[in-house]
């Protein structure tokens, strides 16, 4: 069951990647994908596990569950993400600035160790999840 329940995450974090990159073109670098698509795989496992078993099975599996929380997961994330800068014609690009790099906002550092707390949570409820029977 463990197998099965990997790779129906993996699947469902790899259409979820696929949907966001080429329907609402998620940009930016592709280490920030991967933190994205960590979080999208960890989050559907964990409603894979957690939430009551609904629909068709896979190997003993069933997949309705990963999926919409997968979905949901990567729509609200979405949701929250700053979308790409467009520049239009009357846009002034900001000058360059060739002094000392500024230093990183309060906000973004909150975010980061947000995000990493709630990569930990969904790793102790898998192990839980497991662990439970």
């Amino acid at each position: 069951m463990f197998v099965a329940d990997l790779l129906i995450a993996f699947v469902v974090t790899v259409i979820m990647m696929v949907f966001l990159m080429f329907v609402f073109r998620m940009e930016g670098p592709t280490s920030r994908r991967l933190l994205v698509a960590l979080a999208i795989f960890l989050a559907a496992w964990v409603g894979g596990l957690w939430l009551v078993p609904f629909g068709p099975t896979v190997r003993g599996a069933y997949w309705a569950p990963f999926l919409a929380v997968g979905v949901v997961f990567g729509l609200i994330w979405l949701a929250i993400a700053p979308w790409p800068r467009r520049e239009g014609i009357r846009s002034p690009r900001p000058p360059r600035d060739t002094g000392p790099a500024p230093e990183e906002p309060e906000e973004v550092v909150a975010v980061s160790g947000f995000f990493w707390l709630v990569i930990v949570v969904f790793a102790v409820l898998i192990a839980v999840g497991y662990l439970r029977g």
